[in-house]
Order: structure tokens, then sequence, then C-alpha cells
């Protein structure tokens, strides 16, 4: 296992599921312990495929399985998303994620990420969640922390494309806070078209904002670590 580490890609339906068979088998070249959740096993070798069956699929499923692969594999796990978000094309000549993930930029950024449980590349345009939270879509959230007496922070507005977890988090007790709050963000989802419009079998949005949320609250600390 290349660095003691597993690499998570996810490719669930239509939805990214050829950038992410070319990313995996350029990651196998390089000689990284890759698996994928997704909706097409039979393009992906077997055992390195988990099976997504659900019609719908959820943003933050993509968290939750890297959690379960740190249970599974009791080692570090790197997400990185098939596609590059349109702010980092903006910024490299490289449109796909195959090219831009080369071995050193992965294994710069994995050298600078082990001091932290966890690690992600970039926020939101805005900076902070105090740049955000008067947004209409904001309003569902900010309903259950008056409900259920949390405080409405600044939080990170993490950007989820790479993200870093490491072997030592207590996985059970943050996928726990997550599959907790998961509804409110899937809420959101449904009731705001203009800022989550998104493709009819994908639910939710601002993922990183609710892994934010439950890292602050759980007290572990997360570091912003440029890839």
């Amino acid at each position: 296992m290349k660095n003691n580490l597993v690499i998570s890609l996810v490719g669930v339906n239509s939805y990214h599921v050829d950038d992410c068979q070319k990313l995996y088998y350029y990651l196998k070249r390089q000689g990284y312990t890759v698996k994928v959740l997704t909706s097409k096993p039979g393009l992906f070798e077997a055992g390195d495929a988990y099976e997504y069956s659900n019609r719908i699929f959820t943003y933050l499923d993509k968290i939750l399985y890297c959690l379960d692969l740190v249970r599974d594999y009791d080692t570090d796990v790197l997400h990185l998303d098939a596609d590059l978000p349109a702010e980092l094309r903006k910024q490299t000549d490289y449109k796909s994620a195959a090219k831009y993930y080369s071995r050193e930029l992965i294994d710069s950024f994995l050298e600078r990420s082990k001091e932290y449980q966890v690690t992600y590349t970039g926020s939101w345009p805005g900076g902070d969640f105090d740049k955000y939270k008067h947004n209409a879509c904001f309003r569902y959230l900010k309903e259950y922390c008056e409900y259920k007496g949390i405080e409405y922070k600044d939080w990170k507005t993490i950007w989820e494309y790479v993200l870093f977890f490491r072997k030592d988090i207590d996985y059970d007790t943050v996928r726990y806070e997550l599959e907790t709050i998961a509804p409110i963000f899937t809420y959101m989802s449904l009731m705001n078209n203009e800022t989550y419009c998104k493709q009819p079998f994908v639910l939710g949005g601002a993922e990183g904002l609710a892994l934010s949320i439950v890292l602050d609250k759980l007290g572990i600390e997360s570091k912003e670590v440029l890839i």
C-alpha cells in the first residue's frame, strides 16, 4: 500500500464516471491503492469498487465513504474529486484531474497534511461562513442550530474536492454527527432550487460546511493545505 494510504474516488450514475475511470487507472499506474464508490463497478478492477445502489446520490456520502475506508483499512485516506472544480480549471493549464494530480503534487500534499487529522484544499470564494450566513438557503440551518442550542459560528467553509483524513481520527463519532446533521443539508437542497440547482439524481451541497460544523463540535482541528 503506497505511503500507507488509500485514495478515495467517487463516480456515480452519469456523474463524472468517465473522469473517475481515467483518474482511477492513472493513480493505479502510479502505485497507489485506490478504492471507488460507484454505481458502475464493472468499470473498475475487482476488489476496488464499492457499489453505490441508491438512485439518488447524496454528496455527503463521499465523506462518509472516506470515514468507512479509514475504518476498513486502518490507514490514512485521501479523497480526490474526479473532476476539477471550475475555479481550479481557471487557474491551471490542466483541464482533467488525471493530468493535474501528479505524484509529486499528491505526495507533497500528504507530507504537509500529516500533522493534522483533517486537511482540505481551499475554501469558498467569499471566505468563512459569516460571509454566507444570511443567504436564504441557510435559514433552515439557522433554525436547526437555534432549536438544538448550537452556537451559530463563522465556520470554515471547506472546499471538499481534496480531503485528507488521518488514520487516528475518531471516524465513528464523526460519522455519527455527520449522519445526524445530514437531513438539514438535504432539506436545504430540496427547498432552494436557485442555490442548489443540481441534476435530478443528486441531493445536498455544502457538505464541506457540514463537515466543518461537526469537526468544530468535536474539537477536531482541520487545516487548509494547498495542493
